[in-house]
């Protein structure tokens, strides 16, 4: 038996925050199924929706909790449940805006009004050095943070498939794509380079 299960959850998030990835891996195993159902829940069922929104909740937490921002004393799940359902909300604020309203007497569809004027050419011309920077910042990485980068953010693959792909397990990938995010934050800081991407 491992010696770590025997921690509480306090316990195993200080670990995991001086180094000892092995103790998150225990808080995985200790809440995942709890968790899962929890998000399954919310999301009616969909089981790829719960599986996309059960892995960004433990990438958002492994950021958090590197960042020290893990505060929640004795009460480890339900600031987890508090990441997932903040999750499942801003999905269905995005889900939400990119749907129409659609009036079947005129047979005409009513978009988000973002979609009916031009975007502003500067905003055009940000985004494009954005995105250039972005591109930079991201070869600035190691080889492995750059592969999880591309995988999770251009490829749009789930966790789950980064996983099975690359033959590592959950933890590495989610600390992986965390470590990256973190990376590219210092680098942009460093350059003077606005990040508001993550």
């Amino acid at each position: 038996m491992n010696l770590l299960n025997q921690y509480d959850d306090d316990r195993l998030v200080t670990l995991y925050m001086e180094g000892q990835d092995e103790a998150f891996d225990i808080l995985i195993a200790r809440h995942k199924d709890r968790l899962y159902s929890y998000i399954l829940f919310m999301a009616q069922q969909n089981a790829d929706l719960a599986d996309d929104l059960f892995q960004e909740t433990f990438m958002k937490a492994i950021f958090q909790i590197r960042q020290g921002k893990y505060t929640a004393h004795n009460r480890f799940y339900s600031w987890i449940s508090c990441i997932a359902h903040n999750l499942m909300a801003d999905h269905h604020r995005q889900d939400t805006s990119a749907q129409f309203v659609s009036d079947d007497e005129i047979n005409m569809e009513v978009y988000n009004a973002a979609t009916f004027y031009d975007t502003d050419v500067d905003q055009q011309l940000t985004n494009e050095r954005t995105l250039e920077n972005l591109k930079y910042l991201v070869s600035c990485l190691s080889p492995e943070q750059q592969e999880i980068i591309e995988q999770r953010f251009y490829k749009n693959m789930t966790f789950k498939e980064i996983v099975e792909q690359n033959h590592i397990n959950m933890n590495t990938a989610l600390a992986r794509a965390s470590y990256a995010c973190q990376n590219i934050r210092r680098l942009a800081a460093k350059m003077g380079i606005s990040m508001e991407w993550y």
